[in-house]
């Protein structure tokens, strides 16, 4: 009777065993981590606003401030010739606040230094939509897009649009200087 008695703890005690040890390797083994989905490149558009918000609380608005943040970056990295990066931050800042006309500026004259002329006045379109009334920002866009014209062969398109700068800006040297 003894035996049986031995025999039932021997196996209480393999049970036991094995399950210690297998809690130990399936503790231990390596946990695979599961990836998060790589971020939006364009994220939805904000909002439209309702008839009853005025233009100011749009303006401090978080999705605005991320906007400009982001663009002020892309210019940062445009600057120092890393065109994927730039580009990058602006598709997301324009994706934060379509109404960021310096990120479509900034994007085209990316897309300008690709040679990708078509796309680059496709965003100064739009740029030039959104910047009514400021005149700084307007000679910036008019004398983008008389180089994406010029660069594309159209020296016509390019000489109306220095002279768009100059009647903002007589003096401006640039369009003077392009065209003689």
């Amino acid at each position: 009777m003894e035996e049986k008695t031995f025999v039932r703890i021997d196996q209480v005690r393999f049970i036991i065993f094995f399950c210690c040890v297998s809690l130990y390797v399936v503790g231990c083994a390596p946990v695979r981590e599961v990836s998060s989905p790589p971020p939006l490149s364009f994220p939805p558009p904000a909002p439209p606003l309702s008839g009853s918000e005025n233009r100011n609380s749009r303006e401090d608005s978080p999705r605005r401030m991320a906007s400009l943040h982001l663009t002020e970056k892309g210019k940062g990295e445009l600057e120092q010739g890393e065109l994927k990066k730039a580009m990058d931050r602006f598709e997301k800042a324009i994706g934060l606040d379509s109404e960021n006309a310096a990120a479509y500026y900034y994007f085209a004259e990316a897309r300008f230094l690709q040679k990708d002329y078509r796309q680059s006045l496709t965003l100064l379109d739009r740029a030039e939509q959104l910047v009514t009334g400021d005149a700084g920002w307007q000679v910036k866009i008019y004398l983008l897009q008389a180089k994406n014209y010029e660069s594309a062969g159209d020296r016509g398109e390019a000489v109306r649009r220095y002279q768009k700068v100059l009647t903002i800006d007589p003096e401006n040297l640039e369009a003077i200087k392009r065209l003689k």
